[in-house]
This record gives structure tokens, C-alpha cells and sequence, in this order.
């Protein structure tokens, strides 16, 4: 090509650089040569186990402050081209008068449950914080229809989910003792002691690796617990609204568990379910998140079921 340029430049003083250039494209194109395009990589739909998936910044450092006594309360915005807001809880497992609850069965048929909003549920139960856990069949807009819990399911001891193997194949879950000992981990669960525990979806964390996936946005709801034993992570993450918080894969949900404090975590029920309810000093319900049932943000979905905590209150000064 330079030898065919130089002969231009000595013998067609009188041809333009156009005509130049034309025959330097043609030329091009009729040996195969192409401009090589930038080359491109499929992104992996899997975070590799072995290394970790990283947190998106945040624009508020995620700073936790007391709400009760056991209770410590976060909140974090990312500052991401894709915005993402998390609002978690930290829970002391040592601290004394605190206790649990999940959703109690009102019967003992296929469909045990009714449906409730996890405003309602911390109203009815008077517990200072609780968070929705378990995917569940069918979804009303109305509280008080009859549910089914998919997957495991035990509140204080009595046993109603629909655990068949095919329903918690692979699937994580929380539980808890009555001394407040939390286990969370993929089947076969051991149950020994168990007084209260809620099914979810896949594990995200398992040992400290960050076992979740880069597919799909939906808002999340996960809980984790430290390597100790000591802490107990929950979280919701909000999604589904653009330009306000849209949503997290799998993955992300276990890197903020992580970053945490998690050692193992699980994620919960999510999408349109996702919810975190805390008392306010009045004892009413405040919904931290923005929930979206029915893509309404704002609008909470009655669930099958809940995880409560109770607290004592913090020391007036």
C-alpha cells in the first residue's frame, strides 16, 4: 500500500486525493482486507464463586445507627448510572429480651396462611422491625385471602409450608432457634431446634463467596448472617422505579450482605413483595422502602408471611 501511495505521489501529480483514496479502498476490498473492529465480550451471566463481585458506590456511606436495643438501622443510595436504594438492619443475636417471629398459620389446610402486609403483621404482633421472606401462592391486593407458603416455613415450632423437594431444590433458607442461633443454608436443612424459619430463593452468599448471579433486576429482600454467628443481616433493596432505585441482581444482593458483615445469606421473596417495616416512637408502622406491588410504587402487597423482631426499647437519656 505505501509502495502503491509513493507511485501516486511521483507520477499523478495531476490526479486528485480523492481518486487516491478510492483506489486505495478498493484495493482493500478486493485482497479481504477489513478494518478490525474493537473486539467485544459477552458479559457472564454468572459471577465466577471465586472472586468477588463488587459493590456499587454509594453516595451516603452506609453508617448504621441504633433504632432499639439489638437493632442497628442503615441506609445507602448508589450513585451509579443505575440508582439503587438499600435499606438494611443489623441485629445483635446476643442481645438479651430479643426474640422472633415469623407469620403463625391460622389453620392447618393447603392454604394455612392469609395474606398481609407487613405493616399490618408488625401492628398485629407489636414487634419493632420485620421484613417479608417467603415466595407464596397466589397474590391478592387484598389482605385476608387464603395462602400458601412455598418452601420451608415454621413459626415458633409448628411446621406449614409446602417443602416438598421439588419446591426447595437449591433453595436457601433462614432459621432460627429459640436461642436466637441462625442457621442459613441450602438443603438438606437441619432442623434440630428450629423454632422459627422462612424459605427463600437461591443462596448468594455461601462461605464468605459470593455464589449469586448477574441476570435480571428485580427489587430484593435477603438476610445473612456473620461468620460468628453473632449478627443477622437483613436487607430490601428497591427496584422497578427509573431514576429512583431499579432493582439488583442476585449478585449485587450478596455483595451488599458482604460488605455487611454476611458470611451466608439467602435471597428472599422479592419484586413486588419487598418490603422492611420498623415502629416508629408512636408504635406505628413506617415503611422504609417503597414498595411496588403491581409496579404502583408506594403500594404494599399483602404476603403470606413475615419475619418479625422484637426488641427492647433504647435507654432514654
Amino acid at each position: 500500500m505505501i509502495a502503491i501511495l509513493k507511485h501516486w505521489r511521483c507520477h499523478g501529480a495531476t490526479r486528485s486525493l480523492v481518486s487516491c483514496l478510492w483506489l486505495c479502498l478498493t484495493i482493500l476490498l478486493a485482497t479481504g482486507c477489513h478494518a478490525v473492529a474493537p473486539a467485544t465480550t459477552q458479559p457472564a451471566t454468572t459471577a465466577p464463586a471465586s472472586s468477588p463481585i463488587a459493590v456499587p458506590a454509594v453516595r451516603a456511606s452506609l453508617d448504621w445507627r441504633r433504632a432499639f436495643r439489638g437493632i442497628e438501622l442503615a441506609h445507602a443510595t448508589t450513585a451509579s448510572t443505575r440508582p439503587m436504594r438499600i435499606f438494611a438492619a443489623k441485629i445483635d443475636l446476643h442481645e438479651p429480651g430479643l426474640r422472633f417471629l415469623a407469620t403463625p398459620p391460622v389453620d392447618e389446610g393447603a392454604l394455612p396462611v392469609r395474606s398481609q402486609k407487613v405493616s399490618a403483621f408488625l401492628v398485629e404482633h407489636r414487634c419493632q422491625l420485620a421484613i417479608n421472606t417467603s415466595p407464596f401462592d397466589p397474590v391478592f391486593d387484598e389482605e385476608g385471602k387464603p395462602q400458601k407458603v412455598t418452601g420451608l416455613a415454621i413459626s415458633e415450632g409448628k411446621s406449614y409450608g409446602e417443602a416438598t423437594p421439588a419446591n426447595i431444590a437449591n433453595r436457601g433458607a433462614l432459621m432460627i432457634t429459640r436461642g436466637n442461633r441462625v442457621r442459613i443454608t441450602r438443603p438438606p436443612y437441619d432442623l434440630k431446634d428450629v423454632f422459627n424459619a422462612a424459605g427463600g430463593f437461591g443462596m448468594v452468599l455461601e462461605g464468605g463467596r459470593n455464589v449469586g448471579s448477574l441476570n435480571d433486576l428485580h427489587p430484593r429482600t435477603g438476610a445473612g448472617v456473620s461468620r460468628d454467628g453473632r449478627w443477622l443481616y437483613l436487607i430490601v433493596i428497591d427496584g422497578r422505579q427509573p431514576l429512583v432505585s431499579e432493582g439488583a441482581t442476585t449478585a449485587e444482593l450478596g455483595a451488599w450482605l458482604a460488605r455487611m458483615g454476611a458470611w451466608d445469606a439467602v435471597n428472599l421473596d422479592g419484586g413486588g413483595s419487598t418490603a422492611m417495616v420498623v415502629a416508629g416512637d408512636d408504635g406505628r408502622p413506617r415503611v422504609l422502602n417503597r414498595p411496588i406491588h403491581k409496579n404502583v410504587p408506594g403500594t404494599e402487597r399483602p404476603n403470606a408471611n413475615a419475619l418479625g423482631v422484637f426488641a427492647p426499647a433504647l435507654e432514654r437519656k
